[in-house]
């Protein structure tokens, strides 16, 4: 005899302003179970503060590129409780506004990204002062950022475009284009005296000040 065990698969949660059924990423994103798909299916732009404590996929579809670009709010995505999300082809557009995060995982309890954690073809735009495009604290395990472009911030003082703490980030393909701030790149608390070759992960294209 044969015994068969039905596995549940994983759900495709689809966001589109005009036709839904998700008019909002952060509704389809609460509705979504670990491991699902929230697969945004237009280009509009998402005023929201998506925050994001489970393991899913948020994505573009293929010829779409949404706009997540609160118009309040700290944040564009906040992740808690060290979810092992994938994000890709997305845009954040920050407005211009001061004091924000693009991606914000900062490693104040329980503010972290989980193992397997992963940023492809995403762009991060338009932060102002005092802010951190990618701020991401890694829990534990290995995470990911592969395409990644951060532009037009203009960010002063002691901050950074990009900003990675804890453990093993495997880096690759991430453009600085026209940013100023404190720090071009800030990698710290990496795990086991990891280092990075700066000059094959990153390319800094337009005009971009640094004080450090």
């Amino acid at each position: 005899s044969m015994t068969f065990s039905s596995l549940s698969e994983a759900a495709t949660r689809i966001v589109n302003q005009t036709t839904g059924p998700y008019n909002t990423i952060q509704t389809a994103v609460d509705a979504a179970s670990t491991g699902d798909i929230v697969e945004i299916q237009d280009s509009a732009t998402y005023d929201e503060n998506v925050l994001v404590s489970k393991t899913i996929t948020i994505r573009g579809a293929v010829g779409q590129l949404p706009v997540i670009s609160p118009s309040g709010g700290s944040y564009a995505f906040l992740m808690r409780s060290s979810p092992s999300c994938i994000f890709n082809n997305i845009k954040i557009d920050m407005r211009g506004r001061g004091s924000v995060y693009g991606f914000r995982a900062t490693g104040t309890y329980p503010d972290y990204v989980g193992n397997g954690f992963t940023i492809t073809d995403v762009e991060v735009t338009n932060c102002g002062a005092s802010s951190w495009p990618v701020y991401l604290t890694l829990s534990s395990g290995t995470a990911t950022i592969n395409g990644l472009t951060i532009s037009n911030c203009t960010l002063g003082g002691s901050t950074s475009p990009i900003r990675l703490q804890s453990n093993a980030w495997s880096l690759s393909s991430i453009t600085i284009q026209d940013c100023s701030g404190g720090f071009g790149v800030w990698l710290d608390n990496s795990k086991n005296g990891q280092t990075y070759d700066i000059s094959s992960i990153f390319t800094f294209s337009g005009t971009n000040s640094f004080s450090w």
